[in-house]
């Protein structure tokens, strides 16, 4: 989920990809990988301008964040004091996984970083969680499903789902003959 903050009307012109990854390690930990690809097709200029955005990654409850790439610091978002616009002060160093808000709502945590994002640039930033539960292949058939969401009045959302998993372990009735299933989320 994002929000735009500081008032530029950018949303039309950011072209999203996700890229998910799921690990599930021989030890039965799951780690959870996503890649955020964000490109900004818009003008310098009003009504474009820096794309500010809140970013909100759900996952399952009791999730832990395991490292953050690429996002802002929250106090490297500055108010001007003469105009009051926002802007990015670059020599504030990137966020850190101690930077990042985590809190709970309607049984899921929620990790929260910032993101501003020029006209005609291009970022790819990363969050990886570990969620707070364990497979065993020693204790037969498990389940796990995972729900993609896009959120409610974006554009098209493209990306790719990826699972890799130990020796021993076989996935079924996923639809495909693949580990990478592309989507798209209208």
């Amino acid at each position: 989920i994002n929000a735009n903050i500081g008032g530029m009307k950018t949303n039309d012109d950011i072209a999203e990809t996700l890229d998910h990854s799921i690990a599930i390690h021989d030890d039965g930990t799951i780690l959870h990988t996503v890649t955020l690809t964000r490109k900004h097709n818009g003008a310098p200029v009003w009504p474009g301008g820096i794309n500010y955005a809140y970013l909100r990654f759900y996952a399952p409850a009791g999730s832990r964040l395991v490292t953050l790439d690429n996002f802002e610091r929250e106090d490297a978002l500055q108010k001007n004091p003469v105009d009051t616009m926002l802007y990015l002060d670059e020599q504030v160093p990137k966020a850190t996984t101690g930077d990042a808000d985590i809190t709970t709502e309607h049984n899921k945590t929620i990790f929260g970083v910032w993101q501003a994002l020029k006209p005609g640039e291009t970022k790819k930033s990363r969050i990886t969680y570990e969620l707070p539960f364990k497979m065993h292949p020693d204790k037969g058939s498990q389940y796990y499903t995972l729900t993609l969401q896009k959120q409610a009045g974006t554009h098209e959302q493209r990306g790719a789902l990826r699972l890799y998993v130990p020796e021993g372990y076989t996935i079924e009735n996923t639809g495909e003959n693949t580990h990478a299933t592309p989507f798209s989320l209208n």
